[in-house]
């Protein structure tokens, strides 16, 4: 097992979803504000850790998923069921993600995995991982299959 990269991820994301990167947070109706709460999470969650980047160093991505067929499960799953854009969040150094839907969150922190050495040592990244898989499965996929087994997670 390994943990992907900015780039594997998004790859991996883009077999599963329709979405865009944007660099204005109205795209993803979202504030300046807000979009300063989420780098500032990143700054402190335990995926910075090891890299102890500082806001200015640390590069958020910001990904709107808009209303498509593809797109159609995320859409259906929300569970305020009014949400108007999906988004996500990932910096690229430390693949930190923040989402406004649940679902997507707990696939790309999937699809993200964790390394060997997190397996090992049982890591706050590896205990999360394990709490997401777990949360995914009850919620979104009963029978432990799906994103799980077709990402060979």
């Amino acid at each position: 097992m390994h943990r992907l990269d900015f780039d594997e991820l998004t790859r991996q994301l883009a077999n599963l979803y329709d979405f865009f990167e944007t660099s204005d947070p109205e795209d993803a109706a979202l504030t300046a504000c807000s979009l300063n709460m989420y780098r500032q999470n990143a700054l402190y969650a335990v995926s910075n850790d090891a890299h102890h980047l500082s806001i200015t160093d640390m590069k958020l991505h910001l990904f709107v998923f808009p209303h498509s067929e593809r797109n159609s499960a995320i859409y259906r799953d929300t569970t305020s069921g009014d949400l108007q854009k999906i988004f996500l969040i990932v910096e690229a150094n430390t693949c930190y993600i923040a989402s406004n839907c649940n679902r997507l969150y707990l696939e790309a922190r999937l699809l993200l995995g964790v390394d060997e050495h997190d397996v090992q040592k049982r890591t706050l990244l590896y205990l999360d991982y394990q709490c997401c898989k777990k949360w995914y499965r009850e919620r979104y996929d009963e029978s432990g299959i799906g994103i799980l087994r077709d990402n060979g997670r």
